[in-house]
């Protein structure tokens, strides 16, 4: 049996190439096509869990995206105060943690010193 694949597409880097299966690995390949399909239901299933994954994945790259800008516009708003800064970076820290808390130290002379909180 031989079975010939090839990709198509203008800008493809296979163009004109052929991908060739013969012998024991083709039928495998083959063999495998012919399988039945997956319960409906269970593809429903499978499909509606891939969507809730993904609006978890935006949601939290929405709330991301917020604190950015938070940060961001703080910034902007006093380029030359960093008290206020470090302030809403502990703040959006701790709320993208889902934590109660969260602290920033700077190391001086070997020791931390508190800055934000």
């Amino acid at each position: 049996m031989r079975l010939t694949l090839s990709r198509k597409g203008p800008k493809s880097r296979t163009h004109g190439r052929k991908l060739r299966l013969t012998g024991t690995k083709a039928k495998t390949r083959v063999g495998r096509a012919r399988q039945p399909r997956a319960d409906p239901e269970q593809q429903l299933k499978t499909c509606r869990r891939e969507i809730a994954q993904a609006r978890e994945h935006l949601v939290k790259a929405l709330e991301e995206q917020s604190a950015t800008s938070e940060v961001l516009r703080i910034i902007s708003n006093s380029p030359t105060e960093i008290q206020p800064v470090l302030d809403a970076v502990a703040e959006n820290a701790a709320r993208l943690c889902e934590a109660n808390n969260a602290v920033i130290f700077r190391l001086e002379d070997d020791l931390l010193r508190l800055e934000a909180s």
